[in-house]
């Protein structure tokens, strides 16, 4: 108790100094402590199954695509594969409710349609990821069987939302997409799949086919479209490597046996964990090594502001031993007063982290995975505990040794000596340096994120982005009732009720235009094989594909992308009319070099011929950061395929418009969400706002960190050098050339600081390379502009020390 009143009266005796060690401790650990849980939580943590090192995501690829989904008839003779124990596969989708209740007796609750995010998998998929039902039972390979009645499994939250977590739910019914499946089973409420994370109910497909839109034909035969995820679990003792390997041979035997579809084809075996983190991997290492820095930084000022107080009170120590204290004495006190400062940095630490953790998981983007895992626990609350303990014995330890292995005699001249030493202050010297160093090279990453995101914000999309509402839906069953056996619809009904939803919306006060097509900007678009009628047949590998959209007329003046050459789309191009696409630029350069699209003949599909009438400029549907992908636009009318997809925009009026023109038109439609186009536009650039605010804020920190630990270097350096500058003083120095003295001791620092952070954030730059966005790793600007900002504020730190000399008295000095 002793020592640590001792040390409390110490605290409140420089209580700038004690705060400050407080502030830097809370900070580093605070920001550690926070990294570290998000860390742990999305990416650190195994997955919530059975044995999840053995579940693994295979994929297809061609040379151009190293993670395409698998086509159904291929997934069916992956099953044969003896390295997997077993092989599922499933598919997200959004699926429409109109009724739900125990329908064996009578009665049924219909609901107005709505919107349920489900998962279509075949029948093994909860045995491949070893997962039980909190009540009832999962799907089963039987469920597959032909014939077999359609089941459906709902997660926890839908069963309390729909039957108020009734146990009687089992054998109900719910009909989505105007298809009756019985309920079998209840999740459990902690049961989360991070590739499917918001789905509400699964349910099986076509003989172990996930059925996620409508499919003309027998899908287990279809090999040339690629619209599924397969998920295996390997058998015991087979590596990742030898399923790759199988899969392999499986995918080069299939090339010869259907060279039309499978030629070029490979496979990718990867472990569902990889999956699921790998893409957020990058960010996450960025950010723990940009927090590391941190805690780095805030021990190392902890480290000088502790040893500058030990330097300081060498005559106290000597009168302590002169009196008959022994080192172990010393040391103790030093420890309690260290532990004073680290404990209260340690706690203020900890409620930084749980205010961190909470604001980290309420701006994060939607790309961060397991969010909702991620807590402090107590593997979280030990970390920040050892890391606390750990600082206080290290950066405590250091000065009370330095004090215990002087005898008597030495600390009687301690005030005279060791504060001067050169060992000391070169110490503290490059403890600063090494502070400024790490502070530059956070600032450089910052930079050069911030100026990505910059860049970014500046991209032209081919669109406009502002005053534009996008309404997003998947279309009801009623509008896709297949035809023939090819599977195509009469579009006639689909054509009215959008042409009503049009109509509507073009009367409404604001609103200036409006049209419809398959999918929102930045949201991505359906993809298919094309050809150009006349040009050589292409090899099987080489198929040129491109993006395509169904829209109205007005499409292009609603969303404002110009039209380039020809004509666009206008009354006449009906469905009795000849066939007509417009393509984009992108299109046209690719596939179209050196000719003139207009009047050239597209082919797809079935070998439908659409003659080219027009060329727009590029619109970006996948990505603000890449380059437009070919694309192709075909009228309305002209389109019978079975495609659930609708998006209608608006050029004026609000979402409420819009909600009110298509409930009017049809009630049992529903829809998926409503936002303006500067609403998309932004959640797109989420992730990289988020990694720039992140790195900024840590920057920024740290920078702070390297000011307080400037200031306490020169503070210190004044401290010791006091008899020096008052020997210069009582020569004739004046105040403007003492303070000149200790700025150029600041500059000195600061410029041998500045020489190391380049080389160490030249080499973080170039490991931050995938990060960035329109700026290279090495852009000279950035460098040059963080090399003034940390100018600036070493010479403002500098500056509060360097003005204190002019107070010195030469008198007081030599009498000292």
């Amino acid at each position: 108790m002793n020592d640590i009143r001792l040390g409390l009266r110490l605290c409140r005796r420089h209580p700038v100094l004690s705060l400050a060690a407080i502030f830097s401790l809370a900070l580093g650990i605070g920001a550690n402590t926070a990294i570290f849980t998000v860390l742990n939580g999305s990416v650190l943590r195994p997955l919530p199954y059975d044995r999840p090192d053995e579940l693994m995501v295979a994929w297809e690829t061609r040379v151009d695509t190293p993670r395409r989904p698998v086509a159904p008839a291929n997934f069916l003779d992956w099953r044969g594969a003896a390295a997997f124990s077993g092989l599922a596969a499933f598919d997200d989708f959004s699926a429409t409710l109109t009724a739900y209740g125990d329908v064996a007796s009578g009665f049924s609750r219909t609901v107005e349609a709505q919107r349920l995010r489900a998962v279509s998998a075949s029948g093994n998929f909860f045995a491949v990821l070893g997962v039980q039902a909190a009540l009832g039972r999962t799907m089963t390979e039987d469920d597959d069987r032909p014939g077999a009645a359609r089941v459906a499994v709902l997660t926890d939250g839908l069963w309390h939302r729909l039957f108020g977590g009734a146990a009687n739910v089992l054998g109900q019914t719910l009909v989505l997409n105007d298809v009756p499946h019985t309920i079998v089973g209840v999740l459990p409420a902690s049961f989360t799949m991070p590739m499917s994370a918001d789905a509400e109910v699964w349910m099986t497909g076509d003989r172990g086919i996930p059925r996620s839109f409508p499919f003309p034909g027998d899908i287990t035969a279809v090999r040339d479209s690629h619209i599924i995820t397969v998920l295996g679990r390997l058998a015991p003792g087979v590596s990742r490597s030898q399923a790759q390997s199988q899969l392999t041979s499986v995918m080069a035997l299939l090339a010869e046996q259907h060279p039309d579809t499978n030629a070029g084809l490979g496979v990718n075996v990867m472990s569902l964990h990889e999956e699921v983190v790998g893409n957020v991997r990058p960010l996450i290492l960025l950010l723990q090594v940009a927090v590391a820095v941190l805690l780095l930084i805030a021990c190392a000022n902890v480290a000088h502001l502790l040893l500058g107080q030990a330097a300081g009170r060498q005559a106290e120590m000597s009168l302590r031993v002169a009196l008959g204290a022994e080192r172990s004495r010393l040391v103790r006190q030093l420890l309690a007063e260290t532990l004073l400062i680290a404990v209260p940095g340690g706690l203020a630490g900890l409620a930084l982290a749980a205010i961190g953790v909470r604001a980290l998981v309420w701006v994060a983007p939607a790309g961060i995975p397991r969010l909702d895992e991620v807590a402090l626990d107590p593997g979280v609350l030990a970390f920040t505990a050892g890391m606390t303990l750990v600082t206080a014995v290290i950066f405590g330890l250091g000065p009370a040794l330095q004090t215990a292995r002087t005898s008597a005699n030495d600390l009687a001249q301690i005030g005279h000596r060791v504060a001067g030493q050169r060992g000391v202050k070169r110490g503290h010297q490059a403890v600063v340096i090494g502070e400024l160093a790490l502070a530059q090279m956070l600032l450089v990453g910052a930079g050069l994120l911030l100026v990505s995101f910059v860049q970014a914000t500046r991209v032209e999309l081919g669109y406009a982005t502002t005053d534009r509402v996008v309404a997003e839906a998947s279309l009801a069953p009623a509008y896709l009732r297949t035809i023939d056996e090819d599977g195509r619809i009469d579009p006639a009904r689909k054509v009215r009720f959008i042409t009503t939803v049009l109509e509507t919306l073009r009367g409404t006060p604001g609103v200036r235009a409006a049209a419809a097509s398959f999918t929102a900007p930045l949201t991505g678009a359906p993809n298919r094989g094309i050809r150009i009628e006349g040009d050589p047949a292409p090899r099987p590998e080489d198929q040129p594909n491109a993006d395509f959209q169904v829209v109205t007329a007005d499409y292009f003046t609603t969303l404002g992308i110009t039209l380039v050459s020809g004509r666009p789309f206008g009354p006449s191009d009906r469905t009795d009319a000849p066939r007509v696409v417009i393509v984009n630029q992108a299109l046209a350069d690719k596939y179209l070099a050196g000719r003139n699209p207009v009047g050239r003949v597209l082919l797809f599909g079935r070998s439908e011929r659409h003659e080219i009438i027009g060329v727009v400029a590029n619109a970006r549907f996948r990505s603000v950061e890449h380059a437009a992908d070919p694309t192709f636009y075909l009228p309305l009318e002209q389109n019978a395929e079975r495609w659930p997809f609708l998006t209608v925009t608006t050029w004026g009026g609000t979402p409420a418009d819009v909600r009110t023109a298509i409930s009017q038109a049809d009630p049992l439609q529903p829809l998926s969400r409503v936002r303006t186009i500067e609403s998309i536009l932004d959640q797109a650039l989420a992730p990289r706002r988020f990694n720039t605010w992140l790195v900024g804020l840590f920057a920024l920190t740290a920078l702070m960190l390297a000011a307080i630990g400037i200031y306490g270097v020169m503070s210190f350096a004044v401290a010791t050098r006091t008899r020096e500058l008052g020997v210069r003083a009582a020569l004739g120095a004046g105040p403007g050339e003492l303070v000149r003295l200790v700025l150029g001791q600041g500059a000195r620092l600061t410029a041998v600081a500045m020489a190391i952070g380049l080389g160490a954030a030249l080499l973080l730059t170039q490991l931050m390379a995938s990060l960035l966005f329109n700026v290279t790793p090495r852009d000279p600007l950035t460098f040059a502009l963080v090399a003034g900002l940390l100018s600036l504020v070493a010479l403002a730190a500098t500056l509060i020390p360097a003005w204190r000399t002019t107070a010195i008295n030469p008198i007081a000095a030599l009498r000292d």
